[in-house]
């Protein structure tokens, strides 16, 4: 049943998404006991959610990364709920927002078309992202191997990203001294390393856990049938994943929710195993063990 209602591509079902995670936000927000802070933050909270999950949907129909189903918008909202109750403030909503943004760019390139335009958007929305959370600022990385991958040989692809960053931190040292009188200190992108596994351990990153290990060891099975822009994506989205997964555990960030960016690269690869050619009742159970452990994580935090 699940199985069904998810192989389909249909509108409502991104319309379901969207209100069943505005339910969820809703009883989190209000649990908080403190009326000041949900009137002032659901509105910015629920805008700003509805348009992550609207921009995964996105990237994941316009790249053309999965079948025509919902398989990996699914799992990116199960993924979204069950970290939900660990987003404390709208600095990590905009994080996750400019972090989408920077996706949908990325994995974009790999067309080819306007290479320098999209190389440079996508290093926009990760350095706005960075002034949020510094750390970020090493998924510059990711540009410079989508070229790489692309064999750009062209100079300018790779230093549109530092040309971008510097630009921007001339911005905000111009800013910082109109309204401070002070210097923007380039200490703000100092790295802290600090090797933090402890979510490996947390019930709350169940979710993400379970379905990383699917994705690892199914990756060679689809990748092998997939045609080569196909199999391109995967492996960039795979390496996007690890990436993040990795900075957020290696280096100090400001909250274990950030771990939530690497779904926007992890749910399509995970859409590619229920497309597989497997029996029909292992794909429902799975779904329902993936639902389980959204709730049991959501709920966790809850109380």
């Amino acid at each position: 049943m699940l199985t069904k209602f998810f192989s389909q591509s249909k509108p409502i079902i991104l319309v379901f998404f969207i209100v069943l995670s505005w339910i969820a936000l809703g009883i989190d927000l209000f649990l908080l006991e403190e009326i000041s802070f949900i009137a002032s933050n659901l509105l910015i909270a629920s805008g700003c959610l509805a348009f992550i999950i609207f921009l995964e949907n996105f990237i994941i129909r316009k790249n053309k990364i999965n079948q025509q189903n919902s398989y990996g918008l699914s799992l990116f909202v199960f993924g979204l709920i069950s970290l939900l109750p660990l987003i404390q403030s709208n600095k990590i909503w905009w994080i996750i927002l400019f972090m989408g943004l920077f996706f949908r760019r990325l994995i974009s390139m790999l067309n080819e078309s306007m290479l320098k335009k999209k190389t440079f958007e996508a290093s926009v929305w990760l350095v706005l992202a960075s002034f949020f959370e510094p750390s970020l600022i090493l998924l510059l990385l990711l540009i410079w191997l989508a070229n790489l991958i692309l064999s750009v040989t062209q100079l300018a692809n790779y230093l549109i990203p530092l040309v971008t960053f510097g630009g921007a931190f001339l911005l905000a040292n111009a800013f910082n001294i109109l309204k401070n009188n002070q210097w923007f200190s380039i200490d703000f992108y100092t790295a802290q390393i600090q090797l933090d596994l402890t979510w490996e351990f947390d019930l709350s990153f169940l979710y993400i856990l379970v379905l990383l290990f699917i994705c690892i060891i199914s990756f060679p099975g689809f990748l092998q049938r997939a045609q080569v822009l196909k199999k391109i994506q995967l492996n960039l989205l795979l390496i996007s994943v690890l990436f993040v997964v990795g900075l957020i555990s290696f280096i100090q960030v400001s909250s274990p929710s950030l771990y939530i960016i690497s779904l926007f690269p992890l749910a399509p690869i995970g859409a590619e195993f229920f497309q597989l050619r497997t029996k029909a009742w292992f794909k429902e159970a799975l779904w329902w063990v993936f639902i389980g452990l959204s709730v049991f994580a959501y709920v966790m935090k809850l109380f």
